[in-house]
């Protein structure tokens, strides 16, 4: 059986055959109250050190809608084996176009300075954090290919060497919305 993927006229990412059948890393969970989640599972030896690496195909993180970005934590679960910095960001929806240099939630943390069990928590003044955190998300597309979707996909980039490891990465936004009484 073939397998592979493509983009279709409408614009959207389709796979088939095997590769439709991997495992999903990431999903956007509801927090009853004011809060959403974005969480995704990072193999560090699935990454690479040349180009930003869609982790999720599933999961796209909203934009257009206000989206207040509270903080991100990354949750180490498997330590890695080598020190190198790890940057979180997001891939535009034309699968190719880098968002704020591919460091919008997390900025270079160093992999090696985490043990298994070990939660850094990036807020706004933090080492590490990155540049849409503490922001609203509402203009970070930059895609001219005729798309009008001011979202992305989360993406993950090492630094100058690979490395194995499980990273987990949650990501706090809030929409703003009106308030009526």
């Amino acid at each position: 059986m073939s397998s592979g993927s493509w983009t279709n006229s409408d614009g959207l990412y389709l796979q088939f055959g095997t590769t439709k059948a991997v495992p999903e890393v990431g999903g956007d969970y509801v927090m009853y109250g004011p809060n959403r989640i974005a969480e995704v599972t990072f193999n560090l030896s699935s990454l690479t050190t040349s180009a930003s690496t869609i982790v999720s195909n599933t999961l796209f993180f909203p934009g257009g809608l206000n989206n207040f970005i509270e903080k991100v934590e990354v949750i180490t679960e498997v330590a890695s084996t080598t020190n190198t910095a790890l940057s979180i960001g997001l891939v535009q929806d034309d699968r190719t176009s880098s968002v704020s240099g591919s460091t919008a939630f997390v900025n270079g943390i160093s992999t090696g300075m985490t043990t298994a069990g070990n939660i850094a928590s990036l807020s706004v003044g933090s080492t590490y954090v990155g540049g849409l955190v503490g922001s609203y998300n509402t203009n970070y597309n930059t895609n001219t290919s005729g798309s009008n979707s001011a979202g992305g996909y989360i993406s993950a980039i090492l630094g100058t060497s690979t490395a194995t490891g499980t990273i987990r990465c949650r990501i706090y936004y809030h929409g703003v919305g009106t308030i009526s009484n």
